[in-house]
């Protein structure tokens, strides 16, 4: 361990602390100073419950920033499903021979693959925009295009209109899905970051043309178009109008959150950064702002002598060197996704459910909702106190179980096997959803404070790209090969649960400076939960006034 920190020429996380925290010769903080070269904050250290009730103002900013997800899953949801409404199909059908009007396929395919190309879109220009000009310049972006979608489906009278539609939905998605979990990230207590990431995560839609990860706001627009489609049949506006109101009150939800303190300190505008954090963290008893800020600066400080100024970094960075390694875990959580079995499962599953005599499509998606959201509701009262590892590793070993297993029920023949099927898919969805709610935590924890929303606009590129390759695939799998198809998604997935059981890190409770310096040091992933950092030490040293009693790089 100690000779491959001899072998780096860089500063350790200590020693850049200690040159700017006054630390003496013997190892001591001088009590003038005490806490200036901090890297981890003080508050790191509180129990959950009191570090919920400590930071419930930031708590609250958290979760006004996750409101752009219920709107993902309001429009989401009512744009993929209102395509079955008899006055939809009158409006956008094609007249057949025997006068009964019929959608087109190819444009019913199109407006579910468009998301994807506008997620894309968002992805080239969202990190540019957020580094430079803001957090909230980028929420401001998303409410437009938001606004802009609806406005397109509300008049849309042809096809070609509300594929635009879904074009701007699929820009606003993908730049609410890169912004906002590391917007999060920035104002999050370090104590409570899964937790309260994972909590967002409860309104959040996640689409695929054929697969959506959905909670609340998915579960709430399944239940109005429910209602709409047997009271209304061939009103099919009625759920369009409905989004007005909440698409309003998104603009102020939008206009109440602060800037995040680290887009200000990676600027240098000390004054504007405190300010945020003043908004942030005002009232909490100890808290000491010039020090929070010391603790952001010095991170920053560190990573530039790692990477270069942030003004100058490119999107070569995010592919070299160390941030290359903290990528390919991200891309393997997106990538595991889509080869996971995802697109077979949710296309398959609703055949599942009438085998097992649930007939109600309807139903049958609320039920497979809620299974859905009572396993984000455990990851969230969990992930903070077991860890992330603990959590994903499992979850996807299940997925990959899972998946030989349906391929081997085909082989059964017998009725009972209809309904091992329907439980089989009632396992892998929890699983499913909660290791897809560990990717936006990790994604948002792995990357440098730098390089946070460039690494997530590539992990996210990669997804989306497979996303579209894989909704091309599996149709032709399912054709030939039915339910035997899970075999091939089994065999995908096998890799990636490989890798992650040896290279997915832990990183609960750890501050920026922390996974810089796990990552510098090359501790291996599985020894991350129970390695005691410099900055751990550090800041026990300054909290009890002890002498530090390693060297600096051991």
């Amino acid at each position: 361990m100690s000779a491959q920190v001899e072998e780096k020429p860089e500063l350790s996380q200590l020693e850049v602390a200690m040159d700017l925290g006054r630390v003496d010769n013997e190892g001591y903080f001088s009590p003038a100073h005490m806490g200036d070269g901090l890297v981890k904050s003080r508050f790191d250290d509180l129990s959950l419950g009191k570090a919920c009730w400590t930071f419930r103002k930031a708590l609250f900013y958290c979760f006004v920033a996750y409101t752009s997800s219920v709107m993902e899953g309001f429009v989401l949801t009512m744009s993929g499903s209102i395509i079955a409404n008899q006055g939809f199909i009158n409006q956008f059908g094609e007249t057949q021979p025997d006068g009964s009007k019929v959608l087109n396929t190819s444009w019913v395919s199109a407006w579910g693959a468009i998301i994807n190309v506008g997620q894309i879109i968002a992805m080239t220009y969202v990190p540019f925009m957020t580094d430079r000009f803001g957090r909230k310049l980028g929420f401001y972006s998303c409410w437009l295009l938001y606004t802009a979608c609806l406005l397109c489906l509300t008049f849309a009278r042809t096809p070609a209109v509300w594929f635009l539609g879904k074009l701007l939905f699929g820009i606003g998605v993908g730049t609410a899905q890169i912004l906002t979990t590391p917007y999060v990230m920035e104002i999050a207590p370090t104590r409570v970051r899964g937790g309260i990431i994972g909590g967002g995560l409860i309104w959040q839609v996640v689409p695929n043309a054929r697969a959506r990860r959905t909670t609340i706001g998915g579960i709430l627009c399944s239940l109005m178009l429910q209602i709409s489609n047997q009271r209304y049949p061939l009103r099919y506006l009625l759920p369009i109008y409905v989004i007005w109101g909440p698409i309003t009150s998104l603009l102020l939800c939008f206009f109440v959150l602060p800037e995040s303190p680290w887009f200000h300190a990676r600027r240098d505008n000390k004054e504007a950064s405190i300010k945020s954090l003043r908004r942030l963290y005002q009232g909490i008893p100890g808290y000491d702002f010039e020090e929070e800020y010391g603790i952001i600066r010095r991170s920053l400080e560190h990573e530039k002598l790692q990477d270069g100024e942030a003004r100058s970094l490119t999107w070569k960075t995010v592919f070299t060197g160390l941030n290359r390694k903290r990528l390919t875990v991200m891309i393997a959580l997106c990538c595991s996704q889509q080869l996971g079995g995802v697109t077979l499962i949710y296309s398959y599953s609703t055949y599942f459910f009438q085998l097992a005599g649930l007939q109600d499509p309807f139903l049958a998606s609320l039920v497979q909702n809620l299974i859905g959201l009572a396993a984000v509701i455990v990851f969230t009262f969990t992930v903070d106190k077991i860890g992330r590892r603990p959590i994903l590793c499992p979850s996807y070993t299940i997925m990959s179980g899972v998946l030989w297993v349906i391929g081997g029920v085909y082989y059964a023949g017998s009725a009972a096997s209809q309904r091992v099927l329907l439980a089989l898919v009632c396992v892998w969805q929890p699983a499913f959803t909660v290791f897809g709610n560990s990717y936006f935590l990790l994604a948002s924890e792995l990357p440098t404070a730098q390089l946070r929303m460039k690494a997530n606009a590539a992990s996210w590129v990669t997804q989306a790209v497979l996303g579209i390759a894989t909704n091309f695939a599996v149709p032709p799998l399912l054709t030939h090969l039915g339910i035997r198809a899970a075999f091939v998604f089994g065999a995908t997935s096998l890799p990636f649960m490989i890798f992650f059981w040896y290279f997915l890190p832990e990183t609960k409770g750890r501050s920026v400076s922390e996974i810089d310096e796990l990552y510098e040091h090359r501790v291996p992933a599985w020894r991350w939960a129970k390695f005691e950092t410099e900055a751990e030490r550090q800041m026990r040293a300054v909290v009890t006034g002890t002498r530090l009693t390693k060297p600096v790089g051991v």
